[in-house]
């Protein structure tokens, strides 16, 4: 994997993460201090998320994204590694 290619991989990696813990503290963590959303507010939030996510998926470099026709090697690994991560949390 290049030098180029490892930091755009780690790059969207970190991104993901973030957006994963926007998501967890934006829509599963209620507690006294902040209770669950309300509906509306609910899909807004929803919305808003998956939107960031369609903004992330978009930004991968071609390298990373899930290629169609081409499978084994260590680029459609990390692609796949990658848009799993973003499927399991849309």
């Amino acid at each position: 994997m290049s030098w180029d290619l490892a930091h755009d991989f780690f790059r969207a990696s970190s991104e993901l993460f973030d957006s994963l813990h926007e998501i967890l503290t934006r829509i599963y963590v209620t507690n006294d201090q902040r209770p669950a959303l309300p509906p509306a507010v609910f899909v807004n939030t929803v919305v808003e998320l998956e939107n960031k996510l369609a903004q992330w998926e978009s930004r991968l470099p071609s390298a990373l994204r899930v290629p169609v026709d081409d499978a084994g090697d260590l680029f459609c690994f990390a692609s796949h590694f990658l848009k799993q991560r973003y499927v399991d949390n849309v």
